[in-house]
Formats: C-alpha cells, sequence, structure tokens
C-alpha cells in the first residue's frame, strides 16, 4: 500500500474518531434537550390542572352560596333556583374538566416516565459504547500511523 494511501486512511479513521466523539456530545445533547422538554411540559400539565383545581373550587364555593341564597329565600325563589341550577351546571363541567386534566396529567407521568428510563438506557450505555469505539478507531489510526512511519 502507498503512503498517500496510508495517510489518506489514517486521516479518514482520525475522522471517525473525530465523529464518534461528536455523535457522543450531540447525542447528550439531545438527552438534556429531552429532558428539558419534558420539565417544560410537565409544568405546563401542573399549571393547568392547578387551574383547573382553582375553577373547580370557585364554582364550588358558587354553587354553595346559591344554595344558601335559596335556603333564605321564602317566595319569588325562582331566580334563585335557576341561579343555583346553572351553577351546578358550571360546577360539572369544571369537575370534569379538572378529572381530564388529572387523567391527562396521569397518561403524562406514565409515558414520562418510560421515555426517562428509555433515555437512561440510551445515556448509559453510549456512555460505555461511544468511549470504547473512539479508542478501538485511535488505536487503529495509530496502528496505520506506525505502519507509515516504518516505511512498509
Amino acid at each position: 500500500m502507498s503512503s498517500g494511501l496510508i495517510k489518506a486512511r489514517v486521516s479518514a479513521v482520525q475522522e471517525v474518531a473525530h465523529g464518534i466523539s461528536s455523535y457522543g456530545r450531540s447525542l447528550t445533547a439531545a438527552l438534556a434537550s429531552a429532558r428539558a422538554d419534558l420539565n417544560r411540559t410537565g409544568a405546563e400539565f401542573q399549571s393547568a390542572l392547578a387551574n383547573s383545581q382553582r375553577k373547580l373550587q370557585a364554582a364550588e364555593r358558587r354553587t354553595e352560596m346559591a344554595q344558601a341564597e335559596l335556603a333564605r329565600c321564602k317566595e319569588g325563589c325562582e331566580p334563585l333556583q335557576r341561579a343555583l341550577a346553572e351553577c351546578r351546571v358550571a360546577q360539572d363541567l369544571a369537575k370534569r374538566d379538572h378529572e381530564r386534566n388529572l387523567q391527562a396529567q396521569a397518561r403524562f407521568d406514565r409515558a414520562a416516565a418510560e421515555l426517562l428510563s428509555s433515555m437512561r438506557t440510551v445515556q448509559t450505555s453510549a456512555e460505555t459504547i461511544v468511549p470504547t469505539a473512539r479508542q478501538h478507531v485511535q488505536e487503529y489510526a495509530e496502528k496505520l500511523a506506525a505502519y507509515l512511519k516504518t516505511g512498509v
């Protein structure tokens, strides 16, 4: 094999080693970005859940106040009865909305836990495989360079 071909091969192998290192850094960055996205999405779910909880509590308070007003009423109570019925409908809607948010939060939590587990597996594998692969490629480059130096 000519020395030019060997130098080209050494250069190519060194580029592969660089590419492996770059891949490891990119993978680490992608995993960090995915974790940040999960955290951000989790915070959005928490915010939506807290908001629906506040709306439900407010609807419950309005229903209780409407019930109390109706209980005090002696005559001509039809408007208060309609108001109470409207409050109960609003409370039911708020309760359903909150329950949907609870269910969505639970589904997200399960999916996020599975994803985080997979990401940990990938990261652990990469932390082992990437340095080992880079080391093997570098050793090969060193052997090629040594071969070049011997002039064979």
